[in-house]
């Protein structure tokens, strides 16, 4: 018989050890949610008329005009992705920001998108604005680049 209390007891104590213990969930709210105070809606607006330089032996820079409206912004983000080879890297501007130039050493010989999104409040960003960059070499050194705006 004491065996037999000694086994639920054990069992009893490890149910109470999974309880005691919380787990990672994925959970989500399944019934409407109320506020008693006013929310408000915003976006982060884009850059718009985005335009790019490049060429032999030139910075290969990228500019921009400041969104208008939206969310206040808290700066820039931009990235460069390769397609296949070619150049990538990433960095982020000021708000007062209207150009960036892309740095030297990460202009791998090929192809790759450009990409830049406002920064906002709260970790928020806007929908990004593309271009293409392409780098041309010879024997593996980058010699001249070029680029393109969507």
């Amino acid at each position: 018989m004491k065996h037999r209390y000694r086994v639920i007891l054990a069992l009893t104590l490890a149910g109470a050890a999974g309880v005691l213990h919380p787990q990672q969930t994925l959970a989500s709210w399944s019934t409407p949610q109320y506020v008693s105070s006013s929310l408000t809606a915003g976006t982060v607006a884009k850059p718009t008329a985005l335009q790019c330089s490049a060429g032999l032996l030139t910075k290969l820079s990228f500019s921009w005009t400041a969104p208008v409206g939206g969310l206040p912004r808290s700066g820039y983000s931009w990235t460069v992705v390769p397609n296949g080879l070619g150049p990538s890297g990433s960095g982020s501007a000021l708000s007062s920001a209207s150009s960036v130039t892309v740095p030297s050493n990460i202009l791998a010989i090929g192809t790759g998108t450009f990409s830049i999104t406002a920064s906002g409040p709260g970790g928020w960003n806007s929908i990004p604005v593309t271009g293409t960059v392409t780098v041309i070499g010879a024997l593996g050194v980058p010699i001249s680049t070029s680029c393109t705006v969507r």
